[in-house]
């Protein structure tokens, strides 16, 4: 378009003709200035903590000799899982206060617990911590032996029938 054609034409059309004239100017810039473009995924997963206790019996556990003594005799494998990120403690309570009582009196025969080949305990009817993973971490089914020890009575200072103690064994997260 020439300056004098630019010059004769109405308001309207001058105001058009700029607006297009800009724009084309702003688009072709666009296109000779490409850049890069960057944009970013983010994966997220949980997992959720996972804490718990399986037990197999051992030995004679069923049926103890109550009238011999005996030292550190295996009665069970506790295996332990966790994927705590802070650790976590195992726990026992025995039901009788470490006896193993008679179910129609008041006859027992007192014994200690280890736990993983650690000290002896003699529990009572609350929780006491047998051992402790003080390090977050995944253990997956790590066993630990459980073992008794006693003094054994003799046959004629307990009244007949069936003895017994419950112990429950507790995993917690730290």
């Amino acid at each position: 378009m020439r300056l004098q054609d630019f010059k004769n034409t109405d308001m309207k059309h001058k105001i058009a003709l700029v607006v297009l004239m800009i724009s084309s100017i702003s688009v072709s810039s666009t296109f000779a200035e490409s850049r890069p473009s960057t944009a970013s995924l983010t994966l997220t997963a949980i997992v959720n903590e996972v804490v718990t206790l399986a037990i197999t019996p051992k030995g004679d556990y069923s049926n103890l000799d109550v009238h011999n003594s005996q030292t550190d005799i295996p009665v069970a494998t506790v295996y332990e899982t966790s994927n705590s990120n802070k650790g976590y403690l195992v726990k026992a309570r025995s039901e009788n206060n470490s006896y193993i009582r008679n179910l129609n009196g008041n006859d027992g025969v007192h014994y200690s617990l280890k736990y993983g080949g650690g000290p002896a305990f003699s529990l009572s009817t609350n929780d006491q911590t047998l051992s402790e993973k003080t390090e977050g971490g995944v253990y997956n089914s790590a066993p630990k032996d459980v073992t008794i020890s006693y003094q054994g009575v003799p046959q004629t200072y307990l009244s007949a029938g069936v003895y017994r103690d419950i112990i429950t064994f507790t995993i917690e997260s730290k």
